[in-house]
């Protein structure tokens, strides 16, 4: 789909203007999750918008789909790109008349049509196959608090039944379907993959007005308690510099105090560090600062910026950290690609040399959870660079997790204790040992950051062949619901 025209935007703001219980316009930005429990997130944020006639279309092609020649912009190695076509949740495309019925479509080509009658007991047909039907049914106008927000909602209920009108108990059978008068979509369901997977979502997130998970920011990323307790283990590492450069440090921070003024907020805290295998530590006082209102990411999270020059692979997840659940954001840019604007699409970009490897996680509550740079080797005068940086261990609200490094240790035991390696050097085959066997995915990485191998791991011992491996020096990466690990190991053919 080519670049929407200004005048179209216009148009269907216009029309759009106060909401007024429509479900969203051109410029809505909203964020959901599944109902009632929080677990993924389902973003509207459109790639485009026009009028067709009398009816307002919304495009919700965000993602790169098919592959095309571009008509002109040339990506390294050709023209070929791909387009950002490939529908979401909501399907490729909806029909507003701009009254109150609305047309979704799903990737099989079925229509949804959703009548919005606000007269008592209206029943209107949603879809329907040879085996069931969906109904949408008007129950009653009331006020709803949503995200803090007060608002005049609609509420309906979904009602699903086999061909003879029999009641079919589905997943979204009796389900509400909320629209407000200004936040518009507060309840609904997955469009996409409809009828095979019915999924109820209720709205997690809203900019314009800025409420619930619009932004995640500082201020909720690094929100320390006094008694939190944090430790990092980083590591720098030059494939071909001087030994000097390379360095291996744990540091835990324990929080002391918190104080919030009008855009910051500041911790003071104890800091003791230690470098791997030393039996000396630096133990000081310090302050930490954070623009709490600086954005870290705003809706949509999940989606590609063609404002910026690089791809980012982003995500929002809500995931187990030792039995408390956080919203944790993963960013992963790949400088390999670029956009092109005329034909909204992707292609490869040329890089000098191999384009570095990069992929920051953060943890609502415990801060930069995760982070990892890695740089190959480019020319004779550039020796490469890798720095990671992750919690090993953690006490957020009185909880532990993970385990602490301690002074004086020549390997970390937090990673011993995690997962184990064998035989390190290794040839053809090896063996990776877990404590436990739920929840663990390892991934086996190059030294310039390619992924070669991703495997989950369900027992205890598990046997990897690495025989399509050349010799050299490899990163193993285990996550786990705990932590994420990392081992280097060597890859020796005899």
């Amino acid at each position: 789909m080519k670049t929407i025209l200004s005048i179209a935007i216009l148009s269907i703001s216009l029309l759009s203007f106060g909401q007024d219980y429509k479900l969203f316009n051109a410029s809505s930005r909203k964020v959901y999750t599944n109902y009632p429990i929080p677990d993924s997130i389902f973003s509207i944020a459109f790639d485009s918008a026009r009028l067709v006639g009398t009816d307002s279309v919304y495009y919700n092609f965000t993602h790169p789909g098919n592959l095309i020649p571009s008509d002109i912009c040339h990506f390294w190695g050709g023209p070929v790109c791909y387009q950002q076509n490939r529908p979401t949740w909501l399907g490729p495309e909806i029909y507003f008349n701009n009254v109150q019925s609305y047309k979704f479509f799903t990737l099989n080509g079925d229509t949804l049509s959703l009548n919005f009658s606000v007269q008592s007991g209206d029943s209107a047909l949603i879809y329907k196959n040879t085996t069931e039907k969906f109904y949408l049914t008007f129950t009653k106008a009331d006020t709803i608090t949503v995200l803090n927000f007060v608002d005049s909602a609609r509420f309906y209920k979904i009602i699903h039944t086999d061909a003879l009108g029999n009641t079919i108990n589905s997943p979204i059978n009796q389900k509400q379907v909320i629209v407000a008068k200004n936040l518009g979509m507060v309840q609904f369901f997955e469009v996409d993959t409809f009828p095979e997977i019915l999924n109820p979502v209720y709205l997690l997130g809203n900019l314009s007005p800025d409420l619930g998970m619009a932004k995640l920011t500082n201020g909720i990323v690094y929100d320390y308690a006094v008694g939190d307790v944090f430790q990092y283990h980083e590591t720098v590492y030059y494939n071909y510099g001087p030994p000097g450069q390379d360095a291996d440090r744990f540091t835990r921070y324990t929080i002391t105090g918190k104080v919030i003024s009008v855009d910051s907020v500041f911790y003071t805290a104890t800091r003791h560090a230690f470098d791997k295998g030393n039996s000396i530590a630096t133990n000081d006082f310090i302050t930490l600062k954070y623009k709490a209102n600086e954005v870290i990411a705003q809706i949509p999270y999940e989606y590609t910026n063609p404002a910026e020059y690089f791809y980012n692979s982003h995500s929002l997840r809500f995931e187990n950290y030792c039995g408390a659940k956080r919203w944790t954001y993963h960013i992963k840019p790949d400088r390999g690609l670029r956009y092109c604007s005329i034909d909204n699409c992707w292609g490869p970009n040329d890089v000098p040399g191999p384009a570095p490897t990069q992929e920051d996680v953060y943890t609502c509550g415990l801060g930069l959870y995760y982070s990892i740079y890695w740089e190959g080797v480019i020319h004779w005068n550039d020796p490469g660079y890798h720095h990671t940086s992750e919690i090993i261990y953690s006490v957020k609200n009185g909880v532990e997790c993970g385990s602490q490094a301690i002074l004086g240790m020549d390997e970390n035991p937090a990673s011993d204790k995690l997962f184990s390696v064998f035989p390190n050097p290794a040839n053809d085959f090896i063996a990776i040992e877990t404590p436990n066997t739920k929840g663990n995915s390892l991934t086996i990485s190059a030294v310039n950051g390619l992924t070669l191998i991703e495997q989950e791991l369900s027992e205890k011992t598990t046997q990897i062949d690495i025989s399509q491996l050349k010799s050299g020096i490899y990163l193993f990466k285990l996550t786990t619901d705990k932590s994420v690990m990392v081992k280097k190991i060597v890859i020796n053919k005899h």
